[in-house]
């Protein structure tokens, strides 16, 4: 692929990432009026995502991968918590 078809795609991707993360604190505005537990997990999502997305980076540029893994498995830790405390 060329420099220019990365660029394009890198620009798509970061606006995608930025709509996906204001998003998600709309959502959390939106349920935290009514239901603070599903804010929660909201807010889990937003470390889970991230460090999943620089966790599979890391692993493809063979790197010290161990802040990222700690990063995802918070995220999912608040995620599963708080879905168990709801249900």
């Amino acid at each position: 692929m060329n420099d220019k078809k990365k660029e394009i795609i890198s620009n798509i991707l970061g606006i995608i990432f930025i709509i996906w993360f204001i998003g998600s604190f709309i959502v959390m505005i939106k349920i935290g009026k009514n239901d603070d537990i599903l804010c929660l997990a909201v807010f889990g999502q937003l470390f889970f995502v991230p460090g999943l997305i620089t966790l599979v980076a890391a692993i493809k540029a063979k790197e010290s991968f161990w802040v990222q893994g700690i990063i995802t498995l918070v995220g999912a830790g608040v995620i599963v918590g708080t879905l168990i405390e709801k249900y």
